[in-house]
């Protein structure tokens, strides 16, 4: 009983659909943190302090970020400071939400800066609900896990090596206006002089269910002008594009736009059930179509996913001309001539028949058609084949969560999560 009210406490506070696993891992960080050992009386404790009540939130709301992660979403955000700067006749507002500890809205600063943009050119706010977290990106030093990429060039230019961390340039700090919230609650009534123009809210509705992220895409629309681009975590854009959003052609970047038009399922002929793959050898303890975790999705057409990894996980590798087949079936996909790539996959399958790679695709395709019996049915043989295969996963886990099967879903959340960790 305890614990059900403090999970609905916490999910009213921040949104989060916290797990018991979770609640219990985070709880016992912080009992530790607090030197108790009485679970009883430290859950007690929590439903009369407000204080202790914002530590274990504080505990659960792990960050996971670093500079220029998705890098193509920074180069998308200048090219489109650099195409309407002008004509707004004002500074292009742009909004990092959660904003964790700085990583996200300093590469944004830093990606402006190298275009020879400035704060006349461009202003950006950064929010998140973690007090910790906005008192540590304030604070702009970081350590080597925050630098994750190949080209560290940046690094160089503007941050200074210390006995304590990278710290960085105040040029760039003087970019960021940092503040406390959480989306759920912001003021999303917002005419069209206030809204933003770029919004990056990425990673955050993996960890709402069905309900709340709705709430949260609501608010986004709202807060993102009709012209304007919000960037997404690419396990997430399904669930946009199922609602306000479409994808935009922005290579990688995840980028989406409102007033979606999402492809009806009388676009997409129908379809046989997947191709049987080869007998394949079942592995001792090996989870085949557990529900498993799901951060999910992909980009609807025109940019249905990232580029294939074109290598069968169970075959004899493909020639190069039928390897061809895939990459021509995903250039297709992405350009939104669904029947031409459905024709360039099936003569691919013919020759690959378990390529984990082929049949993800497929699911992509027709989940974008809204056929997701089918699938359903395709990510499932992409994991079979590629039983690690973290995209299909959490596309699996979203379509099972949007049937109702959510002790389902949660396992396939959790499958994903530890393959994610990894």
């Amino acid at each position: 009983m305890l614990e059900r009210q403090i999970l609905a406490w916490i999910k009213q506070a921040s949104g989060l659909d916290i797990s018991s696993s979770t609640f219990a891992h985070a709880m016992k960080q912080r009992m530790k943190q607090a030197g108790t050992v009485d679970q009883e009386a430290y859950k007690s404790r929590l439903l009369t302090s407000d204080e202790e009540l914002t530590a274990l939130l504080e505990q659960m709301v792990v960050p996971e970020t670093w500079f220029f992660r998705d890098a193509a979403a920074f180069a998308a955000a200048v090219q489109f400071v650099g195409e309407h700067r002008i004509s707004r006749a004002r500074p292009i507002r742009i909004l990092s939400i959660p904003s964790s500890t700085g990583e996200e809205p300093y590469s944004i600063a830093m990606a402006m800066l190298d275009a020879g943009f400035t704060s006349a050119d461009c202003s950006i706010a950064a929010i998140d609900i973690s007090q910790n977290a906005l008192t540590l990106a304030k604070a702009a030093v970081y350590q080597t896990r925050s630098f994750r990429t190949t080209d560290l060039s940046f690094r160089s230019r503007y941050f200074q090596e210390t006995d304590h961390g990278y710290a960085l340039a105040a040029q760039v700090r003087d970019m960021v206006s940092f503040g406390q919230g959480n989306l759920l609650a912001l003021n999303a009534n917002l005419d069209g002089a206030q809204a933003f123009d770029l919004i990056f809210c990425r990673n955050l509705l993996i960890y709402f269910d069905a309900p709340t992220q709705q709430q949260a895409i609501a608010a986004l629309a709202d807060m993102l002008a009709d012209d304007g681009l919000l960037f997404t975590g690419y396990a997430e854009t399904t669930v946009f594009c199922q609602r306000h959003f479409s994808a935009f052609a922005f290579p990688k970047a995840y980028a989406l736009r409102k007033k979606a038009v999402l492809h009806r399922s009388d676009e997409l002929p129908e379809s046989p059930q997947p191709p049987a793959a080869a007998p394949r050898l079942k592995m001792p303890g090996l989870p085949i179509f557990e529900p498993n975790p799901a951060k999910a999705v992909v980009p609807a057409t025109p940019a249905v996913a990232q580029p294939i990894r074109a290598k069968p996980s169970h075959a004899k590798p493909a020639h190069a001309d039928v390897a061809a087949l895939l990459n021509e079936a995903q250039r297709l996909a992405n350009k939104g001539d669904i029947n031409a790539a459905r024709t360039q996959l099936d003569q691919f399958l013919k020759q690959v028949p378990d390529s984990a790679a082929a049949h993800f695709l497929y699911g992509l395709i027709h989940e974008q058609a809204a056929t997701t019996e089918l699938a359903e049915k395709y990510f499932r043989r992409a994991v079979y084949l590629e039983p690690n295969h973290y995209e299909a996963l959490c596309h699996l886990a979203l379509l099972v969560a949007q049937q109702g099967r959510i002790a389902d879903a949660d396992a396939l959340k959790a499958r994903a999560a530890r393959i994610f960790e990894r």
